[in-house]
């Protein structure tokens, strides 16, 4: 909505369209920013975390380059807000996510599958102690990479995997 700055009062039309939750209002705008912010940062997708670079140190980089706080992050990703210290910590595992909850991550950050696949893979040929070094759990990866692929196909995100 865009209010008329020439007069102090609002046109009926701006009255009219103002929502009927304002706190449901704000948070839908506070998301909004957090998207817009994050697309400015990185246009194209993001194929490369970089090398030794943990996926939570890299969540939480790309946040503090967008100035975006916790709260918007968590609003972002439709997350309570005590969740996004998890998810930028240097131990946060991206396949310990749902592929819904990795999905809008990877939306709202504008990460291509590219860049998670290598970081799972890079994950995989160290073979960290409780990770991924059983071949049950490695199947479990590898049907997880799938379920979020075709999340992110049937979000249209063709942009994210191509």
């Amino acid at each position: 909505m865009k209010l008329n700055i020439s007069t102090n009062a609002p046109t009926e039309n701006e009255v009219l369209e103002y929502p009927e939750n304002p706190e449901e209002f704000a948070l839908q705008v506070r998301k909004k920013l957090a998207a817009l912010l994050l697309n400015r940062l990185h246009a194209q997708p993001v194929r490369d975390l970089g090398v030794g670079v943990s996926f939570g140190s890299w969540i939480a980089l790309t946040r503090e380059q967008a100035h975006l706080t916790e709260l918007d992050l968590a609003v972002g990703l439709n997350l309570p807000e005590a969740s996004i210290p998890q998810i930028c910590s240097d131990d946060f595992r991206p396949w310990t996510a749902t592929p819904s909850q990795m999905a809008d991550l990877m939306v709202l950050f504008r990460l291509h599958l590219d860049a998670v696949t290598a970081f799972v893979n890079s994950h995989q040929a160290r073979g960290s102690n409780t990770e991924i070094t059983s071949g049950s759990t490695a199947s479990q990866v590898g049907t997880w990479l799938r379920e979020l692929r075709e999340e992110l196909l049937a979000r249209t995100s063709e942009d994210l995997i191509c």
